[in-house]
């Protein structure tokens, strides 16, 4: 799920975040033979000269927090403090966000509150607290909903709050009420007809069908997302569409068109790579090289997207790179190293409500302990897998999704019934 801040600070960002975004690669066309963890030491280095100036820009900040007694200098620190800090310390990021909210709310100002809970919402998902991050939106899109007529601005934060709620519900499993707010996000972009807007919608509508295993039906979100760029020839987060796509291609094993997108997706974010582009990349980079048994590379490139994980105390990455690194010793024939990395996936996995992470692990754990023919304990986390996949691809979810879908589908009938009409009364 990715951060985009947009230029307007009282409005936030629309979120890429997702369960399978955490497998997002920029490969570019140039690497060779163990330049992974060169790279990332690369990326390190470019960062120091940042890192400085933010830390003044920082002090700076807390400085005139410290000292005004004025509500708007107030807001416009914490803003920016929480922003400082949004990519580096979550917990802190929090921290700022939370102030912010409170103050919104001690001098009753309805917007602020609004942008203050999708701060909050934003750092607890990326903290992994999606359960937590859920409640506070429902409630923001609650406040936003009742003062939508009067309050213009606030009006235009519902698709956001929308689709930031569809990202923490697909992130944990809930992927009917995850599509429900994504498609009403994005009904709410059709309407307004900002084309740029609803090329993120279809995105993250691709993302949820992605986590559902239905990846054609991903992939067709993905082309029109990316056929709404090309149209108004925008390139921001063109990087984004074009590796989901190849995340899609490598689930139906096409890995050759899987690396052509990658190797798009790289070039189009360019040396403005933040650190979470740089987690994202190796991860998914080691993931396409474990897909094409080059195993050296693909060590590499974990092991360097694992180390920014713990920086940046981000659990969701940190899962799924020991998953991974779990899996890449399996085919080494190196189960016992494998069970290790699957141990420390578990720890931090069974505490963070992440339900796919938790499937897969579960899985891993079955058979491993099966090729070393204990039974035991291979049935019994067979059986786990099986009770919490059964409990996210339930019969009910089948039907709600049905119903979403439907829904969508009728609304859109409607609307090109509604167009025609109008077009018959222009001409008559």
């Amino acid at each position: 799920m990715f951060k985009l801040f947009l230029s307007d600070s009282t409005k936030m960002f629309d979120n890429f975040k997702s369960l399978h975004l955490i497998l997002l690669t920029y490969l570019p066309r140039y690497y060779t033979h163990k330049l992974c963890l060169g790279l990332a030491v690369l990326f390190f280095g470019l960062n120091k000269p940042v890192q400085s100036q933010n830390i003044k820009t920082i002090d700076s900040l807390k400085s005139r927090l410290a000292i005004t007694t004025k509500v708007e200098e107030k807001f416009t620190s914490l803003n920016e403090l929480f922003k400082q800090y949004n990519q580096i310390d979550y917990e802190v990021a929090l921290t700022y966000a939370t102030d912010f909210f409170n103050l919104a709310k001690q001098v009753g100002d309805s917007t602020r509150i609004v942008e203050g809970g999708r701060k909050i919402a934003y750092s607890l998902m990326d903290l992994g607290r999606n359960d937590e991050a859920t409640k506070t939106l429902v409630f923001v899109l609650g406040v936003a909903e009742r003062n939508k007529e009067e309050l213009p601005e606030i009006k235009k934060q519902i698709k956001f709050i929308l689709n930031n709620a569809g990202i923490a519900y697909n992130d944990l499993g809930n992927y009917d009420k995850a599509l429900n707010y994504h498609f009403r996000s994005l009904l709410i972009r059709e309407e307004e007809g900002d084309k740029k807007s609803i090329g993120t919608a279809l995105n993250n509508l691709g993302i949820v069908f992605y986590n559902l295993e239905d990846y054609k039906e991903a992939i067709k979100y993905y082309l029109r997302a990316l056929q709404t760029k090309k149209e108004l020839g925008d390139n921001t987060d063109l990087d984004r569409i074009l590796i989901n796509l190849g995340l899609c291609y490598i689930q139906i094993g096409e890995f050759k068109d899987a690396i052509d997108q990658f190797h798009q997706g790289f070039e189009a974010c360019g040396t403005t790579c933040s650190d979470n582009v740089k987690r994202e990349g190796l991860l998914g980079l080691g993931i396409a090289y474990l897909g094409s048994k080059n195993l050296s590379k693909a060590e590499d490139c974990l092991l360097s997207s694992l180390k920014i994980s713990k920086e940046q105390n981000n659990i969701l990455y940190q899962i799924n790179n020991l998953y991974r690194l779990s899996l890449l010793e399996s085919s080494r024939g190196l189960d016992q190293k494998a069970l290790q990395f699957l141990d420390e996936a578990l720890l931090l996995a069974e505490g963070s409500g992440f339900v796919e992470p938790l499937i897969q692990i579960y899985d891993q754990f079955a058979e491993v302990y099966g090729r070393k023919r204990n039974y035991e304990k291979s049935a019994y986390y067979l059986e786990k897998y099986k009770k919490i996949k059964d409990s996210i691809y339930s019969k009910d979810l089948i039907k709600n999704l049905a119903k979403v879908q439907t829904n969508y589908a009728e609304r859109e009938n409607i609307k090109t019934i509604k167009e025609k009409d109008e077009i018959l009364e222009l001409r008559q």
